[in-house]
């Protein structure tokens, strides 16, 4: 299971999510979403867009509010040209000057991840007599391995006042994958 559980909301996180948290944010924060060409190295492995969960962290933490500049500012321009056509119902507050400026960036990426990254297997095979050779006989084969997937990320956040980055942070994971037949 993920170490991310719970949710987030304006009146905070509820559940145990093991992060960090601090008593107010220090600034607003963007997620910067993949590029096509990383979402298709991603999509190679079976991965889809960090941004989400991140999203989240940094919600449940309490240490920043996030500023949508992803995937969700297209379904935020269309509410705008909405009004500015004025399709929306009157009184419908859309006007400019609203958005909160990102204070930082956080720029997540996938720096190596192997789909095969070693594993081991073996097989067990025997033959005998059944019901003590009155049946005929028996033959089997029991085989299984162990395949490893391993991924390491980095993330880095930057001002964007003043374009420096202020903090960095890698991490990986391993996971083991088991399989039996007989």
């Amino acid at each position: 299971g993920s170490e991310v559980q719970g949710s987030a909301g304006p009146g905070g996180s509820q559940g145990d999510t093991g992060l960090e948290k601090c008593d107010k944010p220090m600034g607003a924060m963007a997620v910067v979403e993949p590029q096509s060409e990383i979402m298709t190295a991603l999509s190679r492995y079976h991965l889809q867009s960090p941004t989400g969960i991140i999203r989240m962290m940094i919600q449940q933490s309490n240490c920043f509010i996030v500023v949508e500049r992803g995937i969700g500012m297209r379904n935020m321009k269309q509410e705008r040209e909405l009004a500015d056509a004025g399709e929306l119902r009157e009184g419908s507050n859309m006007g400019g000057g609203q958005m909160v400026s990102a204070d930082f960036v956080l720029t997540p990426a996938v720096v190596f991840s192997e789909d095969d990254a070693g594993g081991m297997g073996g097989a067990l095979a025997g033959a005998g007599k059944l019901l003590g050779g009155k049946a005929g006989w028996m033959a089997g084969a029991v085989g299984g391995g162990v395949k490893f997937k391993e991924a390491q990320t980095s993330m880095l956040v930057s001002d964007t006042r003043t374009g420096v980055q202020v903090a960095a942070a890698e991490g990986s994971a391993k996971k083991a994958d088991l399989r039996l037949g007989g």
